[in-house]
């Protein structure tokens, strides 16, 4: 018996990338679910399975990036979760104090996204 794929929730508020990030991750073999924004996800990681890795934009409208990983943090039930933050921002300040596993900066290519899964213990598919 083959062991699942690990699961990896996508939270963007751009559909386009968000789409984009799922096809790939689906096309190296993982799980994939995807929100758009951060109450979403947060409902998202109470469903099975739960998802190995968040991979988390920074800015988004409501609820912020920071208040999502705090939540995660803060949840036992998650303590396994890991969290990558992606953004376009330039600012190194504008991610600091947000307890993230790895930064992702954008854009980034499917080796930089796999190279930081790599990087939070998930490992490659194909």
């Amino acid at each position: 018996m083959t062991a699942a794929p690990p699961c990896i929730l996508v939270v963007d508020d751009n559909e386009a990338l968000r789409e984009n990030l799922v096809e790939c991750l689906e096309g190296e073999g993982y799980c994939v679910r995807a929100s758009s924004d951060g109450a979403h996800a947060l409902a998202a990681l109470g469903e099975e399975p739960i998802p190995s890795v968040v991979l988390l934009d920074l800015l988004m409208p409501g609820l912020s990036a920071r208040e999502v990983v705090e939540r995660i943090r803060a949840d036992p039930c998650l303590a396994g979760v890991r969290v990558i933050l992606t953004t376009g921002h330039p600012s190194a300040s504008a991610r600091a104090g947000v307890a993230a596993d790895a930064f992702l900066p954008k854009p980034f290519g499917v080796k930089e996204l796999l190279d930081a899964l790599a990087k939070v213990g998930v490992p490659a598919m194909v």
